[in-house]
């Protein structure tokens, strides 16, 4: 039997730290954490991300190798995915899929949380534009 590490099979938000920038040409500041920064728990990276209040991850597109999935864990927001507008809260779910196009901003007067699983796309390159 084939054993792993603990340490590979669990992280913390808790005891990570954020860098601060703005993303994808958007406004403001952004908190972001890279806690599982490769490929192996499946995932091409998981981030703890926060938007101050106002601040935006600009409208950006992906290629058709991945997808993202937003989970909010705190504040309020609005998503844009194509040309359409959403708005977000605490337990929303919203995928990105690939080759879209979306923007997230923060409508809230505080952070604006959530977790972001980058995920490659089932079929990957054979999908490609």
């Amino acid at each position: 039997m084939h054993t792993v590490p603990i340490t590979r099979l669990s992280r913390s938000f808790a005891t990570s730290y954020f860098d601060a920038q703005t993303a994808h040409e958007g406004q403001g500041t952004v908190l972001t954490s890279r806690v599982v920064p490769s490929p192996e728990w499946g995932c091409n990276f998981i981030d703890l991300v926060a938007l101050l209040p106002e601040a935006t991850i600009g409208m950006h597109e992906h290629t058709m190798e991945d997808s993202e999935i937003y989970i909010v864990i705190s504040g309020d927001g609005e998503m844009t995915l194509a040309d359409k507008v959403f708005k977000v809260e605490q337990g929303c779910v919203l995928i990105n899929p690939p080759g879209g196009r979306h923007a997230l901003r923060n409508i809230g007067r505080s952070l604006l949380k959530l977790v972001v699983l980058d995920m490659p796309s089932p079929s990957g390159k054979e999908n490609e534009r």
